[in-house]
């Protein structure tokens, strides 16, 4: 287990690491922000490919490690749900899902951090788009291992956050800029639902923790209604990510930044 969260913190820390690292180098050293990346990006991956590797037979999954973060209430607002004290911690979850999910998104990323180094080489930005492309990496992975919704929700946004970053990167093109913009402005709409359903979810439930929302447990506690509601305001979120009808207009845009971004973008959308 202390092995597993050892790995768990490389995954999340190395691209944040690279990302604060390439903001603090001098103006003279800024040409080794590629190599920063690389190397962090790179050291993520063969940490995922470890966890997946010790992992592999899946017999001791779901793991978690969780941190407490806020009591908020010791009794239920909702008569019929067990749960009496709520409460809101943060942490890693590992699951068969998103052991293969982080594998793939952090291997991803390596190859496009590479593919970046030639691509933006003639750039005068470029440490600037590889501090970008490590946040991304960053905000990806804490999506990916979140262990609860409210969780997944804040580094969301931070994707959201980037993107908006990203497809503005040469923001001296109009249509650069306006394309972040929109994308910016659409996607929030659209989490505007997801933030909504955790809100209701957490206030009748008591509970945002993926290993709490057992299917069974809700249906015994809400209506189909109630429910069906509920995962329509989260779904709405997940539209506005994956360029859903009616929040698809931003991605075409989106090509406006470089064309590694988009590839990142949609190895989110994937996500």
């Amino acid at each position: 287990m202390t092995r597993d969260l050892a790995l768990l913190w490389i995954i999340q820390l190395a691209p944040l690491a690279a990302f604060i690292l390439i903001q603090l180098l001098p103006r003279s050293s800024k040409k080794f922000g590629p190599h920063v990346g690389v190397a962090a990006s790179f050291v993520a991956a063969a940490a995922a490919l470890g966890l997946f590797w010790i992992n592999r037979s899946g017999t001791a999954l779901p793991k978690e490690f969780l941190y407490q973060w806020l009591e908020v209430s010791e009794r239920s607002l909702w008569a019929r749900v067990a749960i009496e004290h709520y409460s809101l911690a943060v942490g890693f979850l590992v699951d068969p899902l998103n052991l293969l999910m982080i594998s793939l998104v952090t291997v991803i990323a390596f190859f496009i951090q590479l593919f970046s180094v030639y691509y933006m080489a003639e750039d005068d930005s470029k440490a600037r788009y590889f501090a970008f492309l490590s946040f991304f990496s960053f905000s990806m992975t804490g999506l990916v291992l979140s262990s609860n919704l409210l969780q997944t929700f804040l580094f969301w946004e931070l994707v959201g956050l980037t993107s908006y970053l990203l497809i503005g990167f040469w923001y001296q093109k109009p249509a650069a800029a306006t394309a972040a913009r929109k994308a910016f402005v659409i996607n929030r709409l659209a989490d505007l639902g997801f933030y909504l359903g955790i809100i209701v979810l957490f206030i009748f439930f008591g509970s945002v923790s993926f290993t709490t929302l057992d299917a069974g447990v809700l249906r015994e506690s809400f209506s189909t209604q109630f429910l069906t509601l509920i995962g329509i305001l989260v779904f709405l979120g997940v539209m506005g990510k994956s360029a859903q009808f009616p929040f698809h207009a931003w991605l075409p845009d989106a090509m406006e930044g470089p064309t590694p971004v988009s590839a990142l973008i949609h190895s989110a959308t994937m996500v």
